[in-house]
C-alpha cells in the first residue's frame, strides 16, 4: 500500500494565466507599428506602450518604446517563444533591429484547482498561519505560503481555489499537494454525511 502525499490528497488544477516578460534591449517604434498593424491598440493618453493581441495562441502583449514587453494570457509555457517570434517577425518587417532569440521568464503562473472536499474556511482561518477569512467582504480566504513554494492561496468552501505567484511548472502540483496535506493535517475537511 503506497502511502504517498499525492496518493492522499485528490485534486485537478489547471493553468488559467501565464505573465511572462521579456527585454528586446532596443527602442521600438510604437507610432509605427500601431498605424501598419490592425491588431495593434494604441492610446496615447491612457497607456504609454502598444497593446498587441494574439488568437492563435490567444493572448495580450503589451509593448513598449524601451524594448520591454509583457505577454499575459496564455495558458501554456510551451507558447511564450512562440508569441516572442510573432512579434520579432513584425518587428523586423519593419527594420526594428531586435536579438534573436530574447531571453524571458516568466513571473506568474495563475492555476485554478479543486481539492474534491469541501473545507471549513472558519476554522481554517483560525488555525492556519498567514491567512485570512472575511466572508462579509469576500467568499474565499486568503492563505498565504512560503513553503515549498512562496504562493497565494484563495480556497473556497466547496473546495475549489486559486494560486498564483509561481513561476514554474513543476511547482504547481507540490504547492497544491502542501495545500492539501495542511488542510488534512489540521482536520479541515468538511466531512460529507452518507
Amino acid at each position: 500500500m503506497a502511502n504517498s502525499s499525492e496518493e492522499k490528497i485528490r485534486g485537478a488544477f489547471q493553468i488559467t494565466n501565464i505573465v511572462s516578460s521579456v527585454s528586446l534591449k532596443t527602442k521600438i517604434n510604437i507610432d509605427l507599428l500601431a498605424e501598419k498593424y490592425q491588431e495593434v491598440d494604441h492610446n496615447v493618453n491612457n497607456f504609454p506602450g502598444v497593446r498587441i493581441r494574439f488568437t492563435a495562441p490567444k493572448c495580450t502583449v503589451l509593448l513598449y518604446e524601451n524594448g520591454e514587453m509583457i505577454i499575459t494570457g496564455l495558458k501554456k509555457t510551451e507558447f511564450v517563444p512562440v508569441i516572442i517570434k510573432k512579434v520579432i517577425e513584425k518587428l523586423k518587417s519593419n527594420d526594428i533591429p531586435v536579438p534573436e532569440k530574447p531571453s524571458y521568464r516568466i513571473v506568474n503562473m495563475a492555476v485554478s484547482g479543486h481539492l474534491k472536499k469541501r473545507i471549513d474556511l472558519d476554522l481554517a482561518s483560525v488555525v492556519l498561519e498567514r491567512s485570512i477569512y472575511e466572508p462579509e467582504v469576500f467568499p474565499g480566504m486568503v492563505l498565504r505560503m512560503d513553503e515549498p513554494h512562496k504562493c497565494v492561496f484563495l480556497c473556497f468552501t466547496n473546495g475549489k481555489f486559486v494560486v498564483t505567484g509561481l513561476t514554474r511548472k513543476d511547482q504547481i502540483k507540490e504547492s497544491v499537494i502542501t495545500l492539501g496535506n495542511l488542510i488534512k493535517a489540521n482536520d479541515l475537511f468538511i466531512l460529507e454525511e452518507e
